[in-house]
């Protein structure tokens, strides 16, 4: 039987909104992007025990480790990206902090 869960609901909400502000406006958020990003590849991880009531500790390694790997792979990709980047303006983590400085951190 279905029973609505107000935390997966919030959480789908807020995972939804991260999409449009993704969308709109992530070359411009700088760090946030690659947080948000991570963010919700965490929140993947912890939604089902939410949605069954249950965490484990497995969830929530699993949930962590996806965070630092979603940093890393945006940090990455907006590397490669940085020239192109500067040059219209973006605001990503390697336009401000420099490539290798990112490159590094990832």
């Amino acid at each position: 039987m279905f029973s609505f869960e107000p935390r997966v609901a919030a959480a789908l909400g807020a995972g939804g909104a991260g999409c449009v502000v993704y969308g709109f406006w992530s070359k411009r958020m700088g760090p946030a992007k690659n947080l948000l990003i991570a963010t919700m590849a965490s929140a993947a991880c912890l939604l089902p025990g939410v949605a069954l009531g249950r965490g484990t500790p497995q969830l929530v390694l699993a949930a962590a480790h996806a965070f630092l790997v979603g940093w890393a792979v945006e940090v990455v990709k907006d590397v490669g990206d940085a020239v192109g980047d500067a040059s219209v303006g973006a605001r990503t983590w390697p336009v401000i902090a420099g490539a290798e400085r990112a490159r590094r951190a990832a």
